[in-house]
């Protein structure tokens, strides 16, 4: 196999590296363990998580700013369970993972209202994966995992739809397959729905007035010869403009090109339009700042995307911080500017703030040279100070190399030889000035 070789990269000429960091808040065990699923409430002044495994699943409300524990209500049999608000706010559709039934519950009092039982309609054994709301129909998507058992192992998967108020089966949008369909999402305005296999994966949208397959984008290269599987992530609309698709996972591609992070997609253009953040190894995501970032944590990392300048703004291992659990989602308060994330059995709080950024400022770089490089970078300044730093940094922000240098004749070269093939961020300092270049090593 080659080496790995990365095919797109732009020169950020007089972009000042940003110096994000993160308050922290509260960091809680959740006593009843077993962390399913965590939703804001439509106050955004508490938060639900849905806790527990087996018969002893409880419904907890917790205070936002403190975590405090208000109110647990318990609900049994809950395994592998992720639930929605329904459009107005005032009830709860919760899919009961491998327990598979379907079941809205009243918000104020936790009341059960209806529930569907899909075990009575397959011999196989069959749960839910994952659920999305209708936000103008009465319907919820859902999609399916099944396994017909010893001795064959058969694994299959759909996405189908079931009218909430009534609790009756709809339409099945796809056939049973040998595939799990693990990513589902649905427009803010319910125009498409959306959804990724595992495997070889496709992305495969669907017009929601017709319920007419619109598209079904290939994610891996079809020429490749040896075995492989992607592994999609997640999978959410635009708010903006719903013809673009975000989606995170990993799809190799032809000679082993590194594929592994955070994509856009747009529908109407059927093409991948950004593939900018390709390398950082995208996990669950969510938008903040009017879309401008995204905070992706990929259970080592949590890293904050600036979209609009196309870098890495911060970036530190989760594994490091002893309070910052958001190995399996992140949930953001747009009121409290918090995000809540959660591993297994613990959350945590925190806000990030990025007032530390530095200021741009004149830019002291004449040119930067070559753009791949397969050894050297050379660098011509005009910098009036005797004395430049410089630094080699990662894709996720890790400083690998730094180095002070005299200031002769405004010119110094950056050796990279000793590198691997990849990207690079080469951060120079000239007196308080910093400008931050992205770099591709190639042979």
């Amino acid at each position: 196999m080659k080496n790995l070789v990365l095919l797109v990269a732009l020169l950020l000429a007089t972009m000042t590296l940003q110096a994000g960091e993160l308050k922290f808040g509260w960091n809680l065990a959740n006593e009843a363990g077993g962390i399913q699923d965590m939703k804001f409430m439509p106050n955004q002044d508490q938060f639900l998580v849905l806790a527990g495994l087996g018969d002893e699943g409880v419904l907890q409300l917790r205070n936002t700013e403190t975590g405090e524990l208000i109110k647990s209500t318990p609900l049994p049999f809950v395994s592998y369970a992720k639930f929605e608000f329904t459009p107005d706010s005032t009830k709860i559709i919760l899919t009961n993972g491998k327990y598979g039934d379907i079941c809205l519950y009243n918000l104020k009092d936790l009341s059960l209202i209806k529930k569907y039982d899909l075990k009575r309609d397959t011999v196989m054994s069959l749960w839910f994966s994952n659920i999305a709301v209708d936000p103008i129909r009465p319907y919820v998507y859902v999609t399916l995992y099944a396994n017909s058992g010893f001795p064959d192992y058969l694994i299959k998967g759909q996405v189908s739809v079931y009218n909430y108020e009534t609790m009756e089966f709809v339409k099945d949008l796809t056939t049973y397959d040998n595939t799990s369909y693990d990513c589902l999402a649905i427009s803010k305005d319910g125009k498409y729905l959306a959804a990724m296999n595992q495997g070889k994966t496709y992305l495969k949208v669907w017009d929601l007035s017709t319920f007419e397959l619109k598209s079904d984008f290939c994610l891996y290269d079809k020429n490749l010869q040896f075995d492989y599987e992607c592994t999609p992530k997640e999978l959410k609309f635009s708010d903006l403009n719903t013809d673009n698709i975000y989606y995170t996972g990993h799809f190799p591609l032809l000679n082993g090109t590194l594929n592994d992070g955070l994509f856009i997609y747009n529908i109407k253009e059927n093409k991948i339009t950004n593939d900018s953040f390709k390398e950082i190894v995208g996990g669950p995501f969510l938008f903040f700042e009017n879309e401008n970032k995204i905070m992706n944590s990929n259970g080592f990392y949590l890293t904050v995307l600036n979209m609009e300048k196309e870098i890495i703004e911060f970036s530190t291992l989760i594994w490091d911080v002893d309070s910052l659990r958001f190995a399996n989602r992140i949930i953001y308060s747009e009121k409290y500017k918090s995000f809540i994330g959660n591993s297994a059995q613990k959350m945590s709080m925190v806000k990030y703030n990025n007032n530390t950024t530095v200021q741009d400022s004149i830019n002291f770089i004449n040119t930067i040279y070559p753009n791949p490089t397969t050894k050297d970078i050379i660098v011509k300044t005009n910098c009036q100070s005797s004395l430049i730093n410089y630094k080699i940094l990662n894709i996720n922000s890790q400083i690998l190399y730094e180095s002070t240098i005299n200031n002769k004749d405004n010119v110094f070269v950056i050796n990279l030889s000793s590198y691997l093939n990849g990207v690079y961020f080469i951060q120079i300092t000239c007196n308080d000035s910093i400008i931050t270049y992205k770099i591709i090593k190639e042979n």
